[in-house]
């Protein structure tokens, strides 16, 4: 009978730990259409990648409350991160639309006036064999269906690249809802870049959600070069095996 209660006590213990850890599991929010090398803070590092998702809903700078999230594949040079504004935001503005239509949407975030810009700044450490990937997704609401919402990256001395803004919507949901994009690549891999926000088009947008992640990979020079020589050591193999 001893033996009995001392198992249904271990039981009852180890329920209340398992349901405990289940709690405690933190449902990051991960952009619509993401790159494949998109991480969050649960995955191990892995060297070459940072993301970031902001809802706004606290002031961004300078620590992640959640559901807000940095994941870190790497340690920067010692600066932080940052967002700068051209205005004061106003966080954790209820949005007239409602909850937003991407996973991560609360239906809270920030009121972004027209022709007034906000800025984030991501810090990592130049490599000149390297390439770095961008991606940013930005999930916003505004009363006209024709409102826009601009991204652009900028970066220290090097070349980037960036594919055409991406627009998906309006979606009716008690208002407008967009989800704007952006994507491209730095060359070769800066120090530092940013990304500036700006809105000329719309009657009264509001943002919910905020992605930001980097990528780092080798340029294609570099990628060419462990190709051959790859080639070179698969052809010394086989010539050793055909001796």
């Amino acid at each position: 009978m001893k033996n009995m209660r001392v198992l249904v006590l271990f039981s009852a213990v180890a329920f209340a730990f398992a349901t405990t850890a289940a709690w405690a599991v933190i449902d990051y929010p991960v952009p619509p259409n993401h790159p494949s090398w998109w991480k969050i803070p649960s995955d191990p590092a892995d060297g070459v990648t940072r993301t970031q998702f902001h809802s706004f809903i606290t002031d961004p700078n300078p620590a992640d409350t959640p559901p807000d999230y940095t994941y870190n594949g790497f340690s920067v040079a010692g600066v932080a991160d940052s967002w700068t504004f051209s205005f004061t935001p106003p966080f954790n503005t209820p949005i007239p639309g409602g909850v937003g239509p991407n996973y991560g949407d609360d239906g809270f975030g920030i009121y972004f006036p027209l022709n007034q810009s906000m800025e984030k700044w991501m810090w990592n450490l130049p490599n000149p064999k390297a390439v770095k990937q961008f991606f940013v997704c930005v999930s916003w609401w505004d009363w006209l269906p024709n409102a826009s919402i601009a991204i652009n990256c900028y970066s220290e001395d090097t070349q980037v690249s960036q594919t055409l803004t991406k627009v998906d919507g309006p979606i009716a949901n008690g208002g407008q809802w967009h989800t704007t994009y952006l994507e491209g690549i730095i060359i070769p891999q800066p120090g530092h870049e940013y990304f500036q926000f700006t809105c000329d088009i719309g009657e009264l947008p509001y943002i919910d959600s905020i992605w930001v992640g980097t990528h780092c990979v080798p340029e294609p020079s570099t990628i060419a070069m462990m190709a051959f020589g790859a080639l070179g050591v698969a052809g010394g193999v086989i010539r050793k095996i055909r001796r």
